[in-house]
């Protein structure tokens, strides 16, 4: 078409879209019309994403385009019960309890500044660290609790020299 008209193909499609008509190609973006966009904000954008026959992500971008605010978010808040488990029991049991994903557990957890039930990483004592250097890393892996990788690293970065096997 862009060929016939002597126009370029962005011109083309700048132009059905000013007009409202589709591409005749395969996949094509449908443009909003003023009725729907009417719609937006009033119900959730799932809801109006099926009346719509459009995605649910599309109807969100369209109404944040326009500036329209979510009067009907999907999202239940957290509550009181569910905060109190945060930190009881790791972060996989409590999205299991309440039903929400572990990312929104653990973004509520660090929010409500919690530390967790089951830290995966924990710090150095001072007895600990006062091991780096005067006892063989193998020995004080053993008596810590960590990897011999992980003694290695800290004595490293400590800039202390291994001890003598």
């Amino acid at each position: 078409m862009a060929a016939k008209l002597k126009r370029t193909a962005a011109a083309v499609r700048a132009r059905r879209n000013l007009l409202g008509i589709p591409t005749c190609q395969r996949h094509y973006i449908r443009v909003w019309t003023p009725e729907e966009d009417r719609l937006l904000g009033t119900m959730s954008d799932r809801e109006l994403g099926e009346r719509l026959h459009r995605p649910a992500r599309g109807v969100m971008q369209r109404r944040r385009l326009l500036g329209v605010p979510n009067l009907h978010p999907e999202k239940h808040p957290w509550q009181p019960r569910e905060d109190r488990l945060l930190g009881t029991r790791s972060d996989e049991k409590v999205d299991q309890a309440t039903g929400r994903t572990l990312g929104a557990v653990k973004q509520r957890r660090l929010f409500l500044k919690i530390p967790p039930s089951d830290p995966k990483i924990r710090s150095w004592t001072r007895q600990e660290l006062s091991r780096l250097g005067k006892d063989p890393d193998r020995v004080v892996a053993q008596a810590t609790g960590r990897s011999l990788k992980a003694v290695a690293l800290k004595r490293f970065k400590m800039r202390i020299t291994a001890a003598s096997q």
